[in-house]
């Protein structure tokens, strides 16, 4: 993937988890690859759980980590903030089932939340520690991922208690950076239907600057076509002020079969670049501000039980398991 060299700063992003976890080293060359190809946003899930294990107990070295690697790179990261951590979920005791559960005091979220604004946003301490770097102070927040699919919320969709949990978030991003831009969570291809509506009608239009989509699709008229008509929808809505933003986009080349969106790498690596093309030309009228392929490098199938399906969403890489790139 090669982004154009009139995209603005932060248009064009990828997800690259495994990144995050891997080595000082394998971060840097990967990150250089990144930046070789005009990639300027790396989305990142800031996970509860991987910062305060123990209530009031923050440690952001992971994060810390991340998010200068990044910036020393000309990448700043664009963090989907939210998850599931013991001492504070909804979970039923006892309940094991495969699916994310929000707090069970959405006061937790938020006090957490504070505190991961008050280090990576504008004047963080970690820009006071580097000010180098300052200008890539955090200031786009992603609340959650896909809530309006069971396995991201409960086991069972609640667009009103995602809402609920979005404005108090919001609200605890805001009293540290007042001026930062609040996006939904990413969603499947669903929201101009239903769970939209209800957000709207619980108060999301001012909790919101920005509508968050995830448009797996044919190919890349399809996903154009999906934007427009959240374009419409918004409008509708008397959210025209929102702006939009893909946060996954992609294309498997093997693993299980999808009928949409399995194909070879050759096509994979054609349609990335016309669907940017095509969204690049179109960004002002839709009111688009980034575009994020998901994902940087396949990932190998699950080898345990508690490990998760084998599906088509581990192929989606632009590069391979051994680091190769696919043609593009």
């Amino acid at each position: 993937m090669t982004a154009s060299a009139d995209a603005p700063f932060g248009f064009i992003g990828v997800s690259a988890e495994e990144v995050f976890w891997d080595t000082d080293a394998y971060q840097d060359q990967m990150l250089s690859q990144m930046q070789a190809n005009g990639i300027t946003e790396l989305r990142q899930i800031v996970r509860w759980s991987n910062i305060e294990q123990a209530r009031g107990a923050p440690d952001f070295k992971l994060y810390d980590r991340i998010t200068l690697a990044a910036a020393r790179h000309n990448i700043r990261i664009l963090p989907i903030v939210g998850g599931e951590v013991p001492w504070a979920t909804s979970r039923p005791p006892g309940d094991e089932r495969r699916c994310l559960f929000p707090p069970r005091n959405n006061a937790d979220l938020a006090n957490h939340l504070r505190q991961v604004v008050a280090r990576y946003g504008p004047a963080g301490a970690l820009w006071q520690a580097h000010p180098e770097l300052a200008s890539f102070a955090l200031t786009r927040w992603q609340i959650w991922n896909e809530p309006n699919t069971d396995t991201f919320w409960a086991c069972k969709q609640n667009a009103k208690a995602y809402t609920e949990l979005a404005r108090v978030a919001a609200n605890a991003i805001h009293s540290i950076d007042a001026d930062a831009s609040i996006i939904t969570a990413g969603a499947p291809n669903k929201h101009g239907g239903d769970y939209l509506r209800t957000m709207m009608k619980n108060g999301a239009r001012k909790i919101f600057d920005e509508v968050a989509l995830h448009p797996y699709k044919k190919n890349a008229d399809a996903v154009v076509a999906e934007v427009k008509k959240a374009r419409e929808l918004l409008n509708d809505l008397d959210a025209n002020r929102w702006k939009i933003r893909i946060s996954e986009f992609g294309w498997a080349t093997s693993g299980p079969p999808h009928k949409t969106h399995t194909v070879d790498e050759a096509k994979q690596g054609r349609l990335v670049k016309n669907t940017l093309t095509k969204l690049g030309a179109q960004r002002d009228k839709l009111k688009l501000t980034g575009v994020a392929y998901y994902a940087w490098r396949d990932a190998p199938p699950p080898t345990d039980v508690g490990g998760g399906s084998h599906y088509w969403g581990l192929h989606t890489g632009l590069l391979r398991t051994d680091q190769t790139p696919k043609p593009r």
